[in-house]
This record gives structure tokens, C-alpha cells and sequence, in this order.
């Protein structure tokens, strides 16, 4: 069955006229349009072996002829330019070209032709001229979805379709010294929009709509523009645009209004752009439990700490003065560090994310004198804990407290704390050592063990001594996992080690682990890179380890992670293998396999449902295209290197690479192609293109 698209005849001039716009983007005045189709246009001349295939001049191994009144035309070349694979089948000499519409089989030196099952007699018999099957043009013109014209006077063939795509709608920025374009491409009609003397700073597609920064370098301005109904309308003139981010279903924007003076702070809901506050400046923001949290400072030199939910655009207030420099969430409570608006002062703080008023807002120290890594406060059953200068510190009743650990009697232990995690209800205390201390702290001589480095477990009941004789490094809290690095010292012994908990009860070790480099969690597996030691070389190496079920296991030894991602919940990942000189490509999911014996990746991107790469096999230094839709892995096309990838509507992607192929007519030129992800077909969209940047609109 073919497909159904529109029939047209096109004239020379109109072809003429069609490479011209969408080749070249002749200028036009400001923001005005022009519009035109996406059309393929091939053109051939009798008994010249060069041709022009969208624009481009190739070259043709034989050229078309007349033969007893009837235009001849290689077969290979029109199909392969039309998207058809061919398949020639030398015991039956036929030759079949299919895509996902019609398959045609052709016999040499036969007249009758198979289309789509039913048969159909030609004017000529397929016949080979220098190895290459020739058929009647008449039969191309009448078989599949083209538009054919001959011209008698200068004996040109042309033959052109036009592409409809159902991919929604995309801006690309074209940035030359020569040119600066904005096209906007529906899968049907690519407008132009001619930016002359103008320069997009920065975009925000949202809702079907694109917000633009423009500068205009005749008035040496911005101005914000909104794109809709094929329009650019200035929203707000002379606008710098500073933060713009997503929360309650509409777009947040933060700039400043060069003509009053003034920063303000708006909404965009996808129609329209409404004003949130006036004489707004935005410092640090947070979301947390759906609550935003802003920093404002106002022309009166007022700084606040204001709160929006979900249910109101007018903020309440958290707090008058404070401004954040640093902040951490855990489930509860979002932990901030900040200055006052006078003085020197350094308080702690935290909001628990109930309310948008002063009821959520604790302070939780005023100012603890030295800086504290937000990293080592927690409230822990209802109290602030935090270390400070190597002491475990709570503060409560507007006095700091020094936590110290009775032992036995009248005689305590005061630990030397490098820092603390809270997990699993549960507080961690990484000790370096310690010092026997009375009850009120004070030093005192006692025969006791010497205190040892470890991690503590603490409660308000009791302290357990998890890791002794160990020298701490790091605590890595993953939320459902509790990584910790140090060195085990016990027994003269001087082990790099990796523990690792869930429960908190029960701990697994990986010995001669130095380092953690990165995690990743995909249900019940984290996966960890990791720098450790081969012992039977003494040297140090790169290794990919598991943790599942409690138990740390290697995944590969000796590999370095470059890359990875999570892909329809499969996990996969590129390394370098020091030992075999290789870069491989692994996967894990159900099972666990190589799918890339030596590919080095240079383009790695999750766009859509699928993972892209884009690399070169040493053996042969070609870069070639892959596919990874979590299942298998796929190779695209060879001979491409991508700049960029971007999703479309339904099966379609945008592809912006350069062409690779050795002695193509378009070796080294940037293509901008539409990519089927359903047939794995690229289209050329525009050939020798600059593409600044493109965004998906609806």
C-alpha cells in the first residue's frame, strides 16, 4: 500500500527559487517570515554523471540515457536517494528496494515488476549498463510517491517529494558571521525569521510558547519577546533576564527593568506573563516539600526570607534579615547557613516546610562563632547536633552544650569529632581519637585503654563503637545507603576499607578501597566506581564494584568509568580497560554483558527514552551512531559525528551533526537531519547549516 501525500508539479524556477530560500536564507526585513515546504529535489541530465541531490552535486558511476525513445535511469542511486535499502540477489538476478511502504523487485532483462505483491509490466526490461540495472524513468514516476518532470530543451530529469513529519514544532537558532536566522520547523513547512542585527542571549520553551532574551545591537538593548502564533511580540523592552526556573506549573522569572531601574519578579502560565512583585531581587532559592524559598532584598536595603506554596502568589515571610549562603535537605528539614543583613554574625537555620510564616522558620544556632560544614548539623531527636572545632556540639536554651560520653564512674570520654551523619534514625560520629575528661569536661588523669579513631553509633540510651581502630574519610549518605571510607588500622594492619549498610545493622567491607569517585542506584543494585589496589601488583586501579543484598561484589576489575546512565530501567556504562588498552560498553539489567568491545564515546546523551552515542572504533577510525533503548544496542549510521540531539513529538528526533564520510559531496558539513526513530531513517532537513542551538517548542 503506498503512502498517501500530496501530488504537485514543480516548475524549474520554482525549484530554482526553493534552493535559494531554504539553502541560502536570503535576508528580509526584521522578524518578517518566509515559509516554505520541506522538499526533496533531485535532478538528473542525460548522459552527465553528475546530479544534484537536495543542493548537492554527486557524482553518478553511470549517467542516465535514451534508449529507443525511453529516458533509462540507474536504479540504485534513485532508490538509495529516496530512502529504499537495496538488495541484489545474483542466482535469480533480481534486485528488490524496500522501505516501510512498498517493496519492489525487479528482474533483469524482465519486464514484469513485483510492487507490494501485484505485478506490473514496464515499457523496457531492466538492463545492466557498466554493472549498473538501468530502468525506464516512466516506471519510477509512476510507482512510487514522486513528482517526475522531463525537460525536453536542456534534457533534465527532475524528480522531487515532499516530507510531512508529525513532530510537533522546533526553533533553531542559525548563527553565521554572515547571517543570524531563527527558523521555526513543523515537520511540514520551515519558516524563516531573518534576525538581522540581533542576538538571542537566552530561551525558555514552556507550554507551547519560546521566551527570548533578544539584544538589539542598534538600540544596544534586551528585550524579552515571547514566540506564539508564529509571532514574535515584545513582552517587556529593554529586560536582562537573570534566573528562570519551574515551580507550580508555571515558568519563575527573575530580571531586571534597565528603564525603571528596578528588579521584578514574574510568572508565565503559558499565556500570559503576570507580574509576582515589584522591586524584587532575587538572592539563593530553594524547593522543598512544594514550598519556594526565596531570598528577596528590596530598594530599601531590606533583606527577607520569603515562602510560597502552591496555593497563593503572594509569599509570607520565614524570616527579616537572614540571607543564605549554603543550604542541605534531608527528609525533615532544610538546613541553611547564612549571614545577617548587619553585623557579623553567622547563624544556623532550619525549616521544616509546614507553613509559609515565621512558624517554620528555627534558628537553630544564633551564631556559632566559627564556620560549620552544613554538612555536620543534623537535628537528631529534636535537637541540633553540629561539630565544631573537632567537638560534638548541641545547643539548646540559647547555650551550646559539648556532648561527652560517660565511660565508667566519675570519669567520660571526650571524643574528637570530624564529622557526623544522620541515617536511618540513627547519628554517626566519626571519631580521630579522644581524651578521658570528668564530668564538667575538664581533663584528668585516668589508666585507661588509649581512645581509639573509629565511628560511633550514637543514641540518647547508649553508644556503640561500630568501626574501632579506624581512620575515617568520608561518610557517602545515599539516602538508602550508608557508605563509609576510611583505613582499618586494627591488628598493625593499614587497610584501605569501604563499608556499606542499609540497616545500619549490618555492614559489608570492601578492603583496599581508597576512593569513591560515584554511585548510582537502580532498585535494589548501587553501583560504585571506585580507586582501589591490585595486590598482586601493589599498584592502584579503577574498579566498578556491586552492592546488592547486603554483599559488595566486583562488577569489573580494573576498569575506569567515563560514562553511564540509566536507560529504561537498564543500567549502562562505557569505561577504560588499563589492562587490555580497551574502552568497553556494558550493560546491566536482567543480566550482565559487554556490548561494545573497544569504542570510544565522545557524544553520550539520554534524549527521550533512548541513549545515544557517538564514537569511533580505533580499529578503523570511523565514527559511528548508536542506539540504546534499554534493551538492545543499535547502530544508527557510520561516518557522523553529532552536536546535537533533541526529542520531538512521537517517534521523531532532531539530529544536528557533521558529516564524516570521506569524498561526499557534504564531508565536513553540518547537517540538520529528522530522525524516525521507529525506521531508524534520517531525512536531511538542511544541508551546510550553523546551528547555534534548538529547542523543542510543542
Amino acid at each position: 500500500m503506498k503512502r498517501k501525500v500530496p501530488y504537485f508539479f514543480i516548475k524549474h524556477s520554482t525549484i530554482k527559487f526553493i534552493i535559494i530560500c531554504i539553502l541560502l536564507n536570503l535576508g528580509m526585513p526584521s522578524y518578517a517570515e518566509s515559509s516554505e515546504n520541506i522538499i526533496e529535489v533531485f535532478m538528473f541530465k542525460i548522459n552527465a554523471k553528475t546530479y544534484y541531490s537536495k543542493g548537492i552535486m554527486k557524482t553518478l558511476d553511470t549517467a542516465p540515457i535514451i534508449e529507443n525513445g525511453l529516458t533509462m535511469i540507474p536504479f540504485r542511486t534513485i532508490f538509495e536517494e529516496l530512502g529504499y535499502s537495496i538488495q541484489w540477489f545474483e542466482e535469480t538476478s533480481t534486485m528488490m528496494a524496500t522501505n516501510k511502504y512498498n517493496t519492489i523487485q525487479l528482474k533483469l532483462n524482465d519486464k514484469r515488476a513485483i510492487v507490494n505483491g501485484k505485478e506490473k509490466l514496464m515499457d523496457a526490461a531492466p538492463k545492466f549498463k557498466n554493472s549498473i540495472m538501468m530502468v525506464p524513468l516512466n516506471f519510477i514516476a509512476e510507482n512510487i510517491d514522486v513528482t517526475v518532470e522531463w525537460r525536453e530543451k536542456t534534457q533534465i530529469i527532475i524528480i522531487s517529494r515532499m516530507r510531512q513529519f508529525n513532530l510537533g514544532k522546533v526553533m533553531i537558532y542559525e548563527k553565521t558571521n554572515k547571517k543570524n536566522d531563527v527558523l521555526t520547523y513543523d515537520g511540514n513547512i520551515i519558516t524563516i525569521f531573518p534576525f538581522e542585527n540581533k542576538e538571542i542571549r537566552n530561551w525558555y520553551a514552556y507550554k507551547g510558547k519560546i521566551l527570548l532574551t533578544v539584544f538589539d545591537k542598534t538600540h544596544n538593548n534586551n528585550n524579552f519577546i515571547i514566540f506564539k502564533d508564529n509571532k514574535f511580540e515584545i513582552l517587556i523592552n529593554n529586560f536582562d533576564i537573570k534566573d528562570a526556573f519551574e515551580y507550580n506549573n508555571n515558568l519563575i522569572l527573575h530580571g531586571y527593568d534597565r528603564d525603571q531601574k528596578e528588579n521584578n519578579l514574574y510568572r508565565f502560565d503559558g499565556n500570559n506573563l503576570i507580574l509576582i512583585q515589584k522591586d524584587f531581587y532575587m538572592g539563593k532559592y530553594y524547593i522543598f516539600k512544594d514550598k519556594l524559598i526565596i531570598n528577596k532584598y528590596d530598594s530599601e536595603r531590606d533583606y527577607l526570607l520569603l515562602a510560597f506554596d502552591k496555593n497563593s502568589w503572594k509569599p509570607g515571610i520565614i524570616e527579616h534579615g537572614f540571607i543564605i549562603q549554603d543550604m542541605r535537605e534531608d527528609e525533615n528539614y532544610l538546613y541553611m547557613a547564612g549571614v545577617e543583613q548587619s553585623g557579623k554574625k553567622r547563624p544556623l537555620a532550619a525549616y521544616t516546610g509546614k507553613t509559609t510564616d515565621f512558624h517554620s522558620f528555627i534558628l537553630l544556632h544564633p551564631n556559632p562563632n566559627t564556620k560549620v560544614n552544613l554538612h555536620d548539623i543534623t537535628i537528631y531527636k529534636d535537637k541540633l547536633y553540629f561539630v565544631k572545632g573537632g567537638k560534638l556540639i548541641t545547643y539548646e536554651d540559647e547555650q551550646e552544650k559539648e556532648i561527652i560520653f560517660n565511660h565508667t564512674g566519675d570519669v567520660y570520654k571526650r571524643y574528637n569529632i570530624s564529622s557526623i551523619v544522620n541515617y536511618n534514625d540513627t547519628l554517626y560520629l566519626a571519631v580521630s581519637g579522644g581524651a578521658y575528661v570528668d564530668k564538667d569536661g575538664k581533663s584528668m588523669k585516668f589508666e585507661g585503654d588509649k581512645i581509639k579513631p573509629g565511628v560511633v553509633n550514637f543514641s540518647l540510651l547508649n553508644l556503640d563503637v561500630i568501626l574501632e581502630d579506624f581512620k575515617f574519610s568520608k561518610f557517602i549518605d545515599l539516602k538508602n545507603r550508608l557508605m563509609i571510607l576510611g583505613i582499618d588500622n586494627r591488628e598493625g594492619k593499614d587497610d584501605n576499607v569501604l563499608y556499606v549498610t542499609t540497616d545500619g545493622s549490618r555492614f559489608s567491607l570492601a578492603l583496599d578501597v581508597s576512593a569513591v569517585n560515584d554511585t548510582i542506584t537502580l532498585g535494589n543494585n548501587t553501583f560504585i566506581a571506585v580507586k582501589d589496589k591490585d595486590r598482586i601488583t601493589n599498584k592502584a586501579r579503577d574498579t566498578m564494584l556491586l552492592y546488592n543484598n547486603n554483599q559488595i561484589t566486583n562488577l569489573i576489575l580494573g576498569m575506569s568509568t567515563r560514562k553511564w546512565s540509566i536507560v529504561n530501567n537498564n543500567f549502562i556504562f562505557q569505561g577504560y580497560e588499563a589492562d587490555i588498552k580497551k574502552n568497553k560498553v556494558y550493560t546491566y539489567g536482567r543480566i550482565f554483558k559487554e556490548l561494545m568491545d573497544n569504542f570510544e564515546a565522545k557524544y553520550w546523551e539520554v534524549v527521550g527514552d533512548n541513549l545515544f552515542i557517538n564514537g569511533t572504533h580505533p580499529d578503523d577510525k570511523l565514527q559511528r551512531l548508536y542506539k540504546f533503548d534499554g534493551k538492545e544496542l543499535v547502530e544508527l549510521r557510520e561516518n557522523i559525528e553529532i552536536i546535537n540531539i533533541i526529542k520531538m513529538r512521537s517517534q521523531y528526533y532532531l539530529i544536528y551533526a557533521r558529516d564524516k564520510t570521506p569524498k561526499s559531496p557534504t564531508s565536513g558539513k553540518k547537517i540538520l537531519y529528522v530522525f524516525d526513530n521507529f525506521n531508524n531513517e534520517f531525512i536531511e532537513m538542511k544541508v551546510d547549516i550553523e546551528v547555534s542551538d534548538m529547542i523543542f517548542i510543542e
